[in-house]
């Protein structure tokens, strides 16, 4: 089954091909590309000519890797993805300034903002942030959420794990700061642990809410 490449109103929508696998959408010399997991090519522009991208997963158990090459001056205009019907995994890898995640539910949407470059995602079984970044921050949604940080399943890997309202991801841990804002509503927030190699600052913000 092939990938569906269409261009409307200056987005261009890839549809992903109805089979389990691997993609990686990254920065390669001039050109942004999107590849399968045997290295063929599903979409590739130079970066002076891509504009708003926008991803759809099939039904498939995908994973799709997104490199922080991307937030590079120039490359998009805007990313937007969806991890379609399936049970797909959203990595995210490679070296930035900064990840920033918003309005963020865990496994029905959010937006991350890695550098410069904002990513909006949704419908995705498991999030993986893998980013090697200074700073990483975490803004939840207006609700009440449940939120706890905790060491992941390792002891000493540079990994540690943040749980929303009982859904859990893995993070790498900052080099300078860790913060985490629960915003509106009545939130809980929890530091259990983190990461006995974490040696960033940690800060928790209320927002508003009786929390």
């Amino acid at each position: 089954t092939q990938e569906t490449i269409s261009n409307i109103n200056s987005t261009t929508t890839v549809m992903l091909p109805a089979m389990t696998g691997s993609f990686e959408l990254r920065r390669d010399g001039d050109d942004v590309v999107l590849r399968d997991s045997n290295q063929t090519d599903l979409f590739r522009a130079n970066a002076s000519d891509a504009k708003r991208l926008e991803i759809i997963g099939s039904d498939g158990d995908d994973t799709l890797i997104v490199d922080a090459s991307i937030a590079e001056p120039n490359v998009l205009r805007g990313l937007k993805i969806d991890g379609g019907s399936g049970t797909t995994t959203l990595q995210l890898r490679g070296t930035a300034e900064s990840v920033s995640f918003s309005n963020f539910t865990t496994g029905v949407r959010g937006e991350v903002t890695i550098d410069r470059q904002l990513v909006e995602w949704a419908n995705f079984s498991t999030l993986q942030d893998a980013v090697i970044a200074k700073a990483r921050d975490f803004a939840f949604s207006a609700a009440a959420d449940v939120v706890e940080v905790t060491d992941g399943a390792a002891v000493a890997d540079g990994i540690s794990q943040l749980r929303l309202n009982g859904t859990s991801f893995d993070f790498t841990n900052p080099t300078e700061s860790l913060r985490i804002d629960a915003r509106g509503g009545a939130d809980r927030v929890t530091l259990t642990s983190v990461d006995a190699g974490m040696t960033a600052a940690i800060v928790v913000a209320g927002g508003g809410g009786d929390d």
